[in-house]
């Protein structure tokens, strides 16, 4: 079994994030991924689109790991909302909880 699947298997809510890199600078553990959901939806009406809007990133900070600091920066997709009767601006992909 490779890592990959071993990961799909344990971790079946991350298969929408690709991890691209892990580093340590000093006491802190960086991962660098991106979300790959080919679609995002509304928060506002459900409303489904693939038509990606922007790119940014967020860094969260979790808990130390065996004493290092451990922060996730991860880049998410903002979708536009294609139902016309919906006024909501452009919509982040959802990353898993």
């Amino acid at each position: 079994m490779s890592i990959t699947e071993l990961l799909a298997v344990v971790f079946p809510h991350l298969a929408a994030v690709r991890i691209e890199r892990v580093h340590r600078m000093g006491a802190t553990v960086r991962v660098k991924a991106v979300t790959t959901e080919p679609k995002g939806e509304c928060p506002a009406c459900g409303c489904e689109s693939v038509r990606v809007h922007s790119r940014y990133e967020r860094c969260l900070s979790d808990l130390p790991v065996a004493g290092q600091e451990v922060l996730l920066q991860v880049r998410v997709r903002r979708f536009f909302c294609d139902n016309t009767a919906c006024d909501s601006g452009p919509s982040p992909s959802r990353f898993p909880a």
